[in-house]
């Protein structure tokens, strides 16, 4: 149960416990994690534990707020020394991300070793990503999301329209037969076929007796 509180996966948790590791113990945990029981369980776990803490939404915000409004000038003394700490404003201190001292050692009068000076690094929070999550939470930067289906699926999105397009026009003409010669003929009602200007008895038929030469 801690394991899982503490955000580890179930199966890493069970083994924590002291579940004995086996080919089945997944099967296992997940049967357990099903279980209204244990669902319930932790659950009440977890609302315990906010209630420990007890972290609102609001001191989240504000603490945002100390980092986005910090001014590092009031780290220092008007004559231009680092402030010690207890003098520095709450919401400053709150957006510090760490204090590095370095002590700067040399030789005294004497030529004895003896401490010349001290050097202090204050870190500060990473103001813009505090931004962005100001900005967020208002609600005016939201992340957009392309996606590049690069050239070759718009190519074979073209080639598979064209086939289409084509296949359709295939379909829609008319089917035509070949007679000797080469004369292209029409399909006529009963499978018969009838090629123009070649067959006797046709009105549209050009024969020698026209006046025409016969091929």
């Amino acid at each position: 149960m801690d394991g899982v509180l503490r955000g580890l996966p179930a199966v890493q948790a069970a083994r924590e416990a002291g579940y004995k590791d086996s080919p089945k113990l997944g099967e296992r945990v997940r049967k357990m994690m099903r279980s209204p029981t244990v669902g319930a369980t932790i659950a009440e776990a977890l609302a315990a534990r906010r209630a420990r803490v007890e972290v609102q939404v609001d001191e989240v915000l504000q603490e945002l707020l100390s980092l986005l409004r910090s001014d590092v000038k009031d780290l220092f003394a008007e004559d231009g020394s680092l402030r010690p700490i207890d003098q520095v404003p709450l919401a400053l201190r709150r957006a510090v991300a760490g204090v590095e001292t370095h002590e700067l050692w040399g030789k005294d009068a004497n030529g004895d070793k003896a401490q010349v000076g001290v050097v202090r690094k204050v870190r500060l929070w990473d103001k813009p990503k505090a931004v962005e999550l100001g900005l967020r939470h208002l609600g005016l930067l939201r992340d957009r999301v392309e996606h590049d289906l690069g050239p070759s699926f718009t190519d074979a999105v073209r080639e598979a329209t064209a086939r289409r397009q084509e296949k359709a026009g295939h379909a829609q003409r008319t089917p035509l037969a070949l007679v000797a010669g080469g004369a292209p003929s029409l399909p006529e009602a009963g499978g018969a076929t009838r090629t123009p200007g070649f067959v006797a008895g046709d009105p549209g038929a050009r024969t020698p007796s026209d006046g025409q030469e016969g091929p």
